[in-house]
């Protein structure tokens, strides 16, 4: 069986140049599938030709894949817009396929997700149950308006051993906390609250800080010039992962994320080899 699961969105990025694969766990799934890691895409599609574009795309990209084809639901989309720095706005299509997805199969492994795929209680649902055997579990809250509140977020971090945010999402997560708009003091209030979890705040072209067992590691991210940001974060997710995974140097670890990711944002789109 597959020692790592990947839950959540797969659909179609619909960019000004064209349609491109993407959703975060699918990201993730293929750069860990790079890594030599052995993971599972669980999704799901519509019975429609977006959908069988997907399968056949996913399949060329040879990432396992678990992919429920909803009946009713249609294959997911989101309108995405670049802006001038290279990063990205989206336009989330809703209800889509992947807001219901069924996953029959073995659950004991370790379990990545993201807080987009909750915007629905079916996949709520769904993912408490695998939550219940899998270990360890790694989650990235992705915020994507108005897909999310506190206590969805706070839901999934207890239940949780890594966390990962970008800073705009971590300080949000730090305001309704009442915390201090400072990062370290709020990402020292973090561990406080949670000594138990570790958390990764990536910081875009200014690297990222990792707090885990009671210290704090810092990478800055190599000098590139962006193409677009879109699957940056997963690549540095998927990187993060492995090395955790590997119970590897925790400061090589956090290099290698941030090499990874500043790799993938050289590049256009979100599923090209980092070779």
């Amino acid at each position: 069986m597959p020692k790592i699961l990947c839950f959540g969105e797969v659909l179609w990025d619909l960019l000004p140049s064209g349609k491109v694969l993407g959703g975060a766990p699918l990201n993730v799934t293929f750069r860990l599938n790079e890594l030599k890691k052995d993971a599972l895409l669980i999704s799901a599609i519509g019975t429609d030709a977006l959908g069988e574009e997907i399968k056949a795309a996913v399949k060329a990209l040879n990432v396992q894949a678990q992919i429920f084809e909803h009946p009713t639901l249609a294959t997911g989309a989101v309108e995405v817009a670049l802006q001038a720095d290279g990063s990205a706005k989206y336009r989330i299509k809703e209800p889509v396929a992947w807001d219901e997805i069924h996953y029959a199969g073995p659950s004991t492994a370790a379990l990545v997700f993201g807080s987009l795929a909750l915007r629905s209680t079916h996949n709520q649902q769904i993912l408490d149950q695998l939550l219940a055997q899998a270990q360890p579990v790694f989650f990235d809250v992705n915020l994507r308006a108005p897909f999310y509140s506190i206590e969805l977020i706070e839901k999934y971090i207890a239940q949780s051993d890594l966390i990962k945010f970008n800073d705009e999402e971590f300080i949000w997560y730090a305001s309704q906390q009442n915390w201090s708009s400072d990062l370290a003091t709020s990402l020292e209030k973090f561990q406080k609250k949670y000594p138990d979890k570790s958390i990764c705040i990536t910081l875009g072209e200014n690297g990222a800080i990792w707090g885990l067992d009671g210290q704090v590691f810092r990478a800055s991210a190599p000098k590139i010039k962006v193409k677009d940001t879109i699957g940056a974060g997963d690549a540095f997710f998927a990187q993060l992962i492995a090395g955790y995974l590997a119970q590897n140097d925790p400061q090589q670890v956090l290099e290698a994320a941030c090499a990874l990711g500043a790799k993938v944002a050289s590049q256009a789109g979100a599923t090209q080899a980092a070779d």
